[in-house]
C-alpha cells in the first residue's frame, strides 16, 4: 500500500513540477480541437465591383480623408473623390493611370472636367452642371449631373441607399467609350 501511495505522489510531484516549467500534455485530437474554436480574424470581402472596357474588376472600397478609393491586388486603382472619379490605373500599366481627371468649378457654378490620357496628354474638356439631388421612380434616392462634350451629351449618376450612403457611382471617363461603372455587390 506503500509503494502505491508514493508512486501516486511522485506522479503528482512530477505533474506540478511540470506545469512551473511551461510543460504541457496535449494530443494531436486535442490541439485539433483547440485550433477549431480558435477565433479566425474577419477577412476583408470584395464587396465592390468596377466595369470598366467589357470587363469586370472584384474590388474593395478603402475610405480616406478626401473620399474613396476602389483597389484589387491585381493592380485597377480608381479614386473617387467627393463626386467625380478622379483617376483610373489598370493591372498591366505598372501604375501609370490610364485616365486622369481634373475637377474645376467655375464662377457660374458649372464644372469643367479636363481628361488627360496615361501619357499625360490633355485629350478634352467637359463642361457639366453642378449636381442635382434625384428620387429614382423605385424611391432610390441619389444624384445626377448633366455634362457636354460638344454636340454629345451624357449624365453622370451617383446612387446612394435610405442611409445616404453610396451604392453606385456611373460617369464617362473617355468620350465615346462606355461609362465606369462601380457597384456595391450585396
Amino acid at each position: 500500500m506503500m509503494f502505491r501511495f508514493s508512486h501516486a505522489v511522485l506522479l503528482m510531484l512530477f505533474v506540478v513540477s511540470s506545469t512551473g516549467c511551461n510543460v504541457s500534455l496535449q494530443s494531436s485530437q486535442f490541439a485539433f480541437v483547440k485550433n477549431l474554436l480558435k477565433a479566425e480574424p474577419p477577412v476583408a470581402e470584395k464587396n465592390w465591383q468596377v466595369t470598366w472596357g467589357g470587363r469586370d474588376y472584384l474590388v474593395y472600397a478603402v475610405n480616406h480623408s478626401d473620399g474613396i478609393y476602389f483597389a484589387n491586388e491585381s493592380g485597377l486603382l480608381v479614386s473617387f473623390e467627393g463626386s467625380q472619379v478622379t483617376s483610373l490605373s489598370l493591372p498591366g500599366f505598372q501604375n501609370k493611370k490610364a485616365v486622369q481627371i481634373t475637377k474645376m468649378v467655375l464662377d457660374d457654378g458649372t464644372i469643367s472636367l479636363k481628361f488627360q490620357n496615361q501619357g499625360g496628354r490633355n485629350m478634352v474638356s467637359h463642361l457639366c452642371s453642378s449636381w442635382q439631388s434625384v428620387v429614382s421612380q423605385d424611391g432610390s434616392k441619389g444624384w445626377k449631373q448633366e455634362c457636354a462634350d460638344g454636340s454629345d451629351r451624357y449624365t453622370n449618376v451617383i446612387r446612394a441607399n435610405d442611409r445616404g450612403q453610396i451604392v453606385s457611382v456611373k460617369q464617362v471617363l473617355v468620350s465615346g467609350v462606355a461609362p465606369i461603372v462601380i457597384a456595391q455587390r450585396f
